[in-house]
């Protein structure tokens, strides 16, 4: 298989947009568009559905620290936990 000529992927997520609220969600939201190349990144987007890996990830978070005062661990590992609105996934 000539993997050069399949068409490049396109990353979307299924979840609504919803924008940032906060400046601690705008931070994050805007290195992860810059970085994965999105128009915008939504509070309830996953970084792995719009493209991003482990490798890439560890670019900004060396940012999102020093921004946010945060430990690393706390920033990738906030996830929310499931409501009516929004499911376990």
């Amino acid at each position: 298989m000539d993997h050069r000529a399949l068409p490049a992927p396109e990353f979307t997520s299924d979840a609504a947009y919803r924008a940032p609220r906060t400046p601690q969600e705008e931070l994050p939201a805007g290195v992860f568009a810059q970085l994965l190349g999105v128009e915008r990144v939504g509070i309830d987007d996953n970084f792995l559905d719009l493209g991003g890996h482990s490798l890439l990830a560890t670019w900004p978070i060396s940012r999102i620290r020093t921004v946010l005062s945060v430990e690393g661990r706390s920033v990738w590992c906030s996830r929310r936990r499931p409501t009516r609105d929004r499911p376990r996934t």
